[in-house]
């Protein structure tokens, strides 16, 4: 019902995957329902010799990060919060300052727990283990989105666009579109 499309830009390294030099597609996410669906489509794909490379709690939202076989970056997402405005009063306190980027997940706890019955809000709060590490070189850290804008396209699709800046202009800038399905 939803997904993501995440583009980025990153000025400082040059070459940014091996088959890309400028701008490209960063991640494309599609946000599933319940982490015992996320937990489904992991062992669905294990079971094919396909593994995440980045199991992790952003906060925001549970995820596993895979490739496809021509190497584009694909996220399979679980909301940890109800509403989008729970997503941003996180994205808004210290925790999330020292943090933005998440906590790696351990699979193989991560799904006993999924499916021993635990309660998904208890697997879905993110550990805080104080400043983390990013993604990228020498620990750069996300700001707090800056709401775009948010468009209605067809009467049942919205799309939100979010530009994630960051500390300085060595540094990766991403712009997320979310595209959600309304009944």
């Amino acid at each position: 019902e939803n997904a993501n499309l995440v583009i980025v830009q990153d000025p400082g390294h040059g070459v940014i995957s091996s088959k890309h030099t400028a701008s490209e597609i960063y991640h494309i996410a599609f946000t599933l329902n319940s982490l015992a669906d996320l937990v489904k489509s992991y062992e669905q794909k294990t079971a094919k010799g396909i593994e995440p490379h980045w199991p992790v709690n952003h906060g925001m939202s549970t995820s596993m990060y895979y490739f496809d076989p021509d190497g584009n970056e694909i996220k399979l997402q679980v909301d940890n919060f109800a509403t989008a405005e729970e997503a941003h009063q996180f994205m808004v306190t210290s925790e999330y300052a020292q943090n933005p980027i998440g906590v790696e997940i351990h699979i193989e706890e991560f799904t006993w727990r999924v499916k021993s019955g635990e309660d998904e809000a208890s697997i879905k709060k993110r550990p805080v283990i104080g400043q983390g590490q990013s993604r990228w070189e020498n620990s750069i850290y996300f700001k707090a989105p800056e709401l775009v804008q948010n468009w209605i396209v067809p009467s049942n699709i919205v799309v939100t666009a979010s530009r994630l800046g960051l500390e300085d202009d060595k540094s990766p800038s991403c712009l997320a579109l979310r595209c959600s399905c309304k009944p």
